[in-house]
């Protein structure tokens, strides 16, 4: 794992759960650029709060004083709650039948000992936090949304 980047990060996630199918090969690098870009941003603002004694979940609420964080955390919401192409409906529809792929044991450990390593990279333990703070949330947020069924790509999967 001492060779984790956010790069690798992401294209382990991808692969993991299939995402790369849905991404046309000419874009991915690009893609990867901007998105590594705005995680960096993202961790920041962590790591400043970090350094301030806030909580992930104080500092994720503040958009005045940790911008970036702040987007990340309400976006997480939004993606669950938006219309989905048919297509992308399809794809979330088998993560949604197959939660091991990105809640599974082994992504979380991963990620648990990437956050407290000391041969992770700051970048890198604070993004893993990050991650497993949402990941919690996301859950949380499934499990409500179940029983009131407003995401339309999980409606079927009850």
């Amino acid at each position: 794992m001492n060779d984790l980047t956010i790069r690798t990060a992401i294209l382990r996630l991808m692969d993991a759960t299939g995402l790369k199918s849905l991404v046309p090969v000419s874009s991915l690098e690009v893609g990867l650029t901007e998105i590594e870009a705005d995680l960096m941003r993202v961790v920041l603002d962590v790591q400043v709060a970090d350094s301030r004694g806030l909580t992930l979940s104080t500092a994720a609420n503040d958009d005045v004083n940790y911008p970036y964080l702040n987007r990340f955390h309400s976006g997480l919401k939004d993606i669950l709650t938006i219309e989905l192409s048919p297509r992308v409906a399809e794809f979330a529809r088998g993560l949604f039948e197959r939660p091991d792929i990105i809640i599974g044991d082994e992504l979380q450990i991963a990620l648990g000992m990437a956050a407290v390593s000391p041969a992770s990279p700051p970048t890198i333990r604070a993004l893993a936090r990050l991650l497993l703070f949402e990941m919690l949330r996301g859950a949380l947020l499934l499990i409500d949304y179940l029983h009131k069924p407003v995401l339309s790509w999980c409606r079927s999967a009850r």
